[in-house]
């Protein structure tokens, strides 16, 4: 994920694939103001295409913090907001306790794409077609119709799109069960998807529109991944709901020699199971961390000279979790720091350490373990 910076507090990030999805988007504008505007050349079809393709790019932008920006209003922290392949997730600390903040949430964000679309619209039909060589006006109707498709395509009742958050908030307010509702949101959900992949095969079949078809095919495979996932994940959280950092923390450190250097740390700790980080140590005591943020720091050919004294982030910038926190909030704080593991402190003391690995293998088997190993 590459991290563009925080708005309002809130770190804003975009995945791997939306590169390849802007180009592909920006390109489809291109081809569309091409068939509609002949007498354009092709420097301005490129040049309205992209800038186009970064407007509807700060359309999803805006849809993903209108439901952040209304979790905050109902006391829900965010973690994060990531644009992906199809558009967006914002990342909540933690669920709502309440279904009429879930239905709130759920509908800011189809809400703030219907006002955008409808505003984009307003501007095309009140602009004069000939200004700026009709290149406002006719990036305004693409973009309104964009954004009148995502809050329509968004309004379907199913995980994980935002109509499936909406039916989870329904049927959780008339049942008083939260864990059901998901599960029938993501059911509904996986559903739609399948409809969409066979709905793609069936066009490319019978009408040959490979194109077309494979898009339905794409986004429903997509969509039924995340509707999976968005299961798992309501399962894991019921699994780890009122679970301590203390139930789950290895009383071992994982540590490596001040002045290890940073080539064997990458080699050795770090390569002998799945784990990001290694604690430093210097005459049995705790002097600091070696993450994946400290080790890209250092160049590659400076690694093998490079001790972990002079690479690590000091104990007293680092950042760790209680043994009374909840495992929840310590796997939050692994995700936003891009970390596998976290020192756990008692009165400023480390005492051992929590493992994504180990609460991952601890829910696979179906609770917590009593003494785990390093």
């Amino acid at each position: 994920m590459f991290v563009l910076g925080r708005w309002w507090g809130i770190r804003v990030g975009v995945d791997s694939s939306w590169p390849l999805i802007f180009a592909l988007l920006c390109l489809a504008f291109t081809q569309s103001f091409g068939e509609r505007h002949e007498d354009w050349s092709m420097a301005l079809r490129w040049t309205v295409g992209v800038m186009a393709g970064l407007v509807f790019f700060a359309s999803v932008l805006l849809h993903e913090l209108g439901h952040s920006l209304t979790a905050r209003a109902v006391g829900l922290p965010v973690v994060a907001i990531t644009l992906f392949l199809f558009g967006g997730v914002a990342q909540l600390a933690e669920e709502p306790t309440r279904p009429r903040d879930a239905f709130m949430i759920a509908v800011a964000g189809p809400a703030v794409s219907l006002f955008l679309g409808l505003c984009f619209l307003l501007v095309w039909l009140l602009v004069p077609g000939e200004l700026w060589a009709g290149t406002l006006s006719a990036g305004c109707l693409q973009l309104g119709v964009l954004n009148l498709l995502m809050a329509g395509f968004n309004a379907v009742p199913g995980f994980p799109l935002d109509g499936g958050h909406v039916l989870r908030a329904v049927l959780w307010g008339a049942t008083g069960d939260f864990q059901r509702a998901t599960r029938i949101a993501a059911g509904v959900g996986a559903v739609f998807a399948r409809v969409l992949i066979v709905t793609g095969l069936a066009l490319v079949v019978f009408t040959g529109w490979f194109a077309l078809g494979a898009w339905h095919v794409l986004i429903g495979w997509f969509l039924l991944r995340a509707a999976r996932t968005t299961s798992t994940q309501t399962a894991l959280r019921a699994t780890l709901e009122g679970l301590r950092v203390e139930d789950m923390m290895c009383a071992e450190l994982v540590t490596a020699e001040g002045y290890t250097s940073v080539a064997d740390a990458v080699e050795g700790p770090l390569a002998e199971g799945p784990r990001s980080s290694v604690f430093v140590v210097e005459g049995g005591e705790l002097i600091g961390v070696l993450g994946p943020a400290e080790i890209e720091a250092v160049p590659a050919g400076r690694r093998p000279f490079a001790a972990l004294r002079s690479a690590m982030t000091p104990r007293s910038r680092m950042v760790g979790v209680s043994g009374r926190d909840k495992v929840l909030d310590a796997l939050l704080l692994m995700g936003e720091l891009g970390v596998d593991e976290l020192c756990v402190f008692a009165d400023r003391a480390p005492i051992g350490e929590i493992r994504r690995g180990m609460v991952q293998a601890a829910t696979r088997a179906g609770g917590a373990p009593s003494a785990p190993s390093p």
